[in-house]
């Protein structure tokens, strides 16, 4: 599977935002189905049929382009701090 992007997404910044919107999606999407599971609606293997064509492989596409889009953005001087530098201080804020 490959995430394709809108026309206008022509910054990593602006991917990087499509590709967190589409993952909240399928979270969404993911706990919609399981609330089918225990309600009924749909059955166990039915259940396992979404998890292993569906929402596996999108998950997969989906974190592997915000992977490929922050090692993108580190490289990028469009961000005002470096990103590693940024995620280890909030990391050790918490």
């Amino acid at each position: 599977m490959k995430i394709i992007y809108p026309l206008t997404a022509t910054t990593t910044a602006f991917r990087l935002e499509v590709c967190y919107q589409l993952d909240e999606q399928l979270r969404l999407e993911n706990n919609a189905m399981g609330a089918k599971l225990r309600a009924g609606e749909i059955t166990r293997a039915e259940w396992d049929a979404y998890q292993r064509d569906t929402f596996d492989p999108t998950s997969k596409a989906i974190q592997f382009e915000i992977t490929k889009n922050r090692a993108l953005a580190e490289k990028s001087t469009y961000w005002a701090v470096d990103i590693k530098t940024a995620v280890v201080k909030e990391v050790a804020e918490i």
